[in-house]
């Protein structure tokens, strides 16, 4: 690779990680699963459009990939952080109309949390 790939890359990263930060996120406490190197129940302690912090889970390394079923919607997430009690993911693709409807009707009525708190 030349360095003005790896530039690239590091600047889109970064882009990327901006954008992820601008979303709202909100506090839901729901239960959900996981389809990673196994299936697991887990908890999503918040959300936003970006990605999720969840708890309760199998420990995943920075950089795996999974599927986060929330009611009946499936969301491709990669691990950015694991902390040992919460693992931080953000979500790889765009999200269905179908989550869309399930994300309103889970943040309906709650406060966003504090930009500090963004994963």
């Amino acid at each position: 690779t030349s360095l003005g790939s790896v530039v690239v890359e590091i600047v889109k990263s970064t882009a990327d990680d901006i954008d992820r930060r601008l979303q709202r996120r909100y506090r839901v406490d729901i239960d959900a699963r996981i389809l990673a190197p196994s299936n697991a129940s887990v908890r999503v302690d918040d959300l936003s459009r970006g990605g999720a912090q969840l708890s309760r889970c199998p420990p995943l390394q920075q950089g795996a990939t999974g599927m986060l079923i929330i009611r009946q919607s499936v969301i491709p997430f990669i691990v950015l952080r694991n902390s040992g009690a919460t693992l931080q993911v953000k979500f790889t693709e765009p999200l269905s109309a179908e989550f869309e409807a399930t994300f309103a009707d889970l943040v309906r009525g709650r406060d966003a949390l504090p930009d500090h708190a963004a994963a």
